[in-house]
């Protein structure tokens, strides 16, 4: 069931002032907005949001036709404000003064040096909550590190994990740390403003990108705590406790399988299914002798796979009770079925681009609200928040 029951949202009359760019910090304000919170993000038009910079673009290149601007800035308003001038800074402080929240992903230090740091906008806004999000927070040998998601998978260890047969790492495909931040970020938030209302307190928070990543990576702690190699444990992308897991190839091009037996009846049940005798063959007799002979076991299984269609095989094996699924290409999602009955994408109406698609947030929103999300805003387009008593 959705987590919202009225119009407005959870979040329907508390203000955020975003002072983010790029993705871990407007992802996170994101959310707050889907949730029904007002966000106004703060920019300026000689230094946008470096997201509006990037291509790929909706039809002509522009401020505000970018894509990832566009898919990470749902329901935000803009307003334009030079923070390198007296003036800006100035009208900055005025804003914060009407917010609840202030959210912002500078390096460390940057909103002090601007004169807009927590200390500043505590003093006009007691019960101001502060949200930092940066690569590995405001203190610590590595706090003046420049970090971007391929740094932070690689400092934190997972791309350690992700590495070919051979050894050789590489990196998601999405630089995962930066949405971990951001939804991180958003939890961070929702619970200060629970200790604001418990206290009447605000507070400066703050959340790094690298321990994001570390508070998810807990499988690879626990082999390391158990004596285990993670690095060996993950290489090739197996599973260091089941097998078959893995991608397997089917027929066709770019055709794939995934595949995971993690218990002697869902092994039993693939193998009848596959016919060829897997289930009384003493090599894969236990989950143990199967992991010890996965090398042999996959090629097996492989060379099943590769005759025979992703779509149907997928099915026939969860038929009989074996986690399988055809991999699906990202063009495939915004047709898929399940997702539409699921109304997880968002439709957005936006004057420069049109019509376009938008993923969800991953938290049931009730359709009231999800039809009055404002689409991403145009550079400078909103006049700011009148003052509150």
């Amino acid at each position: 069931m959705p987590v919202v029951s009225t119009a407005g949202g959870p979040m329907a009359g508390v203000r955020v002032l975003d002072f983010s760019q790029a993705w871990a910090g407007p992802l996170c304000t994101r959310t707050l907005a889907d949730l029904g919170a007002d966000v106004l993000k703060v920019e300026s038009r000689s230094v946008v949001d470096v997201s509006r910079t990037l291509g790929p673009f909706l039809g002509e290149p522009g401020p505000d036709s970018s894509g990832y601007f566009l898919e990470w800035n749902r329901g935000k308003r803009s307003i334009s404000i030079d923070l390198k001038s007296r003036d800006g800074r100035d009208a900055a402080v005025e804003l914060a003064k009407s917010a609840d929240v202030v959210v912002e992903n500078f390096a460390p230090g940057v909103m002090d040096r601007l004169e807009i740091g927590y200390p500043k906008l505590r003093e006009v806004k007691p019960d101001l909550i502060m949200l930092s999000i940066s690569g590995f927070g405001s203190t610590g040998p590595a706090s003046r590190h420049v970090a971007f998601g391929q740094q932070i998978e690689a400092v934190s260890g997972l791309m350690s994990l992700m590495t070919y047969e051979d050894g050789h790492p590489t990196k998601t495909g999405i630089s995962w740390s930066d949405p971990l931040a951001g939804f991180f970020g958003a939890l961070t938030v929702l619970a200060a403003l629970e200790s604001r209302d418990a206290t009447g307190h605000g507070e400066w928070i703050e959340v790094s990108m690298l321990e994001a990543s570390l508070a998810t990576m807990l499988k690879p702690f626990a082999l390391r705590a158990c004596g285990s190699s993670p690095a060996d444990s993950f290489k090739g992308g197996h599973h260091p406790d089941f097998a078959p897991f893995g991608v397997f190839a089917t027929a066709g091009e770019n055709s794939w399988l995934a595949i995971e037996c993690r218990t002697d009846d869902e092994w039993g049940a693939l193998a009848d299914l596959a016919g060829h005798g897997w289930g009384t063959d003493q090599r894969f007799s236990s989950r143990r002798w199967r992991v010890a002979n996965r090398r042999l076991l996959h090629a097996e299984v492989e060379t099943w796979t590769r005759s025979r269609d992703s779509e149907g095989l997928a099915a026939a094996l969860q038929g009989v009770g074996v986690p399988a699924h055809a991999l699906s290409a990202i063009d495939d999602l915004l047709d898929d079925a399940h997702l539409a009955e699921r109304r997880f994408w968002i439709d957005t109406d936006h004057p420069v681009v049109g019509r376009f698609k938008t993923a969800g947030t991953g938290i049931p929103i009730d359709a009231d609200v999800r039809d009055r999300l404002l689409a991403p805003p145009l550079l400078g387009s909103s006049a700011g928040w009148e003052q509150t008593a």
